[in-house]
C-alpha cells in the first residue's frame, strides 16, 4: 500500500508538484564534500531532530523558493 508523503522528494523535485531547491543543492555541495562536515550536518539536522523537524524545514524551504 502506498501512502502520501508531501515533500518527500525534497530538496529534489517532484514533476508537476514542486521544483528542485537549487539553493539547497548549492549548499549541499560544500556539506557533502568532506566527511566530517557531512557527519556533523547529519547529526545536527537529521539524527538529533527527527522527521518532524525535517518536514517543517522542507515546508519553509519550499515556501521560500516559490
Amino acid at each position: 500500500m502506498w501512502s502520501r508523503c508531501p515533500g518527500g522528494a525534497f530538496p529534489s523535485y517532484a514533476q508537476g508538484y514542486y521544483a528542485r531547491n537549487n539553493a539547497f543543492y548549492k549548499k549541499w555541495d560544500d556539506i557533502a564534500r568532506e566527511r566530517d562536515i557531512f557527519l556533523a550536518w547529519m547529526k545536527t539536522n537529521v539524527l538529533e531532530k527527527g522527521p518532524e523537524a525535517f518536514a517543517q524545514y522542507a515546508r519553509k524551504a519550499r515556501a521560500a523558493a516559490e
